[in-house]
């Protein structure tokens, strides 16, 4: 992940007899059809889920602290990925790469930056010690790129979880740092857009770290999706601050689940027969 340090995206059959009546046949779907309607059957679905806003955003990366929106139960959040502005990409690999994780693909910032006054939450580097928090795609709006990387399997009946963390500034910003939004789009593979999601119902800052989480299903490897960080009205960027990624269990298909209840069945019956 790239960073740079900065200051403190019809046809027509033969003629019939006239005896008999015209019927028109419904035309067969092109080959052109069938591929955008199978892409249809298979493009992503985002939809914003909740945030939040306590202890827990501090200490993402501390197992022993629940976390309430933590969509794979390890109390970890971006066990299967994250960012730390100007820190570290954790699980980090090419484009295309079938290795299950994300790729950097761009930003839209004027730098990333990583303050003295700036919120103190895990490392996710050492575990154990803390830092101070970074940001990211700072710009009118700023915007993160990334793609997601592994195989069909890797995804296949999971939700991809992402959380965009808000609110680290400095007490000198809080009072600037209102009426933002973000927003998850999908710009190659599908076209979802959770729309914008505004923070803090548009108050400022207060520094205590949120998390705002949004769900991806349908995901496939090689699909790209873009965080947009709003600016507010009175000339303060947007930006983002760490960003994590998480998959739930799979869900069983549901040729395994009507399996396993025929299975269930069976053996009821058998059980009531005199």
């Amino acid at each position: 992940m790239p960073h740079a340090s900065a200051p403190p995206l019809s046809l027509a059959g033969p003629a019939l007899p006239p005896s008999l009546p015209f019927v028109k046949l419904p035309l067969l779907p092109t080959a052109a059809a069938l591929s955008l309607a199978a892409a249809a059957s298979h493009a992503a679905s985002i939809g914003f889920v909740g945030s939040v806003e306590n202890s827990s955003v501090n200490e993402w990366r501390t197992a022993t602290t629940p976390k309430p929106l933590d969509i794979d139960g390890d109390n970890i959040f971006g066990s299967f990925g994250a960012v730390h502005w100007t820190v570290a990409g954790l699980n980090e690999f090419p484009a295309a790469s079938a290795s299950p994780g994300w790729h950097y693909a761009g930003e839209t910032t004027f730098g990333q930056y990583r303050n003295p006054d700036y919120a103190i939450i895990d490392n996710p580097v050492t575990p154990g010690t803390d830092i101070t928090a970074g940001i990211g795609a700072v710009q009118f709006p700023g915007t993160f790129t990334f793609e997601m990387t592994g195989t069909p399997e890797t995804y296949a009946g999971r939700t991809l979880r992402i959380g965009i963390m808000a609110d680290i500034l400095g007490p000198g910003e809080w009072a600037a740092d209102s009426g933002k939004s973000y927003s998850l789009s999908q710009i190659s593979g599908g076209t979802s857009d959770s729309g914008p999601i505004t923070l803090r119902a548009g108050a400022p800052g207060n520094g205590q770290p949120e998390l705002y989480f949004f769900d991806i299903t349908g995901v496939n490897p090689g699909d790209v999706f873009r965080i947009t960080a709003f600016p507010n009205l009175v000339g303060f960027p947007g930006y983002i601050g760490p960003v994590t990624w998480d998959l739930s269990s799979p869900i069983p298909e549901p040729s395994t689940s009507f399996l396993a209840a025929a299975a269930a069945s069976s053996i009821l019956l058998r059980r009531r027969r005199p």
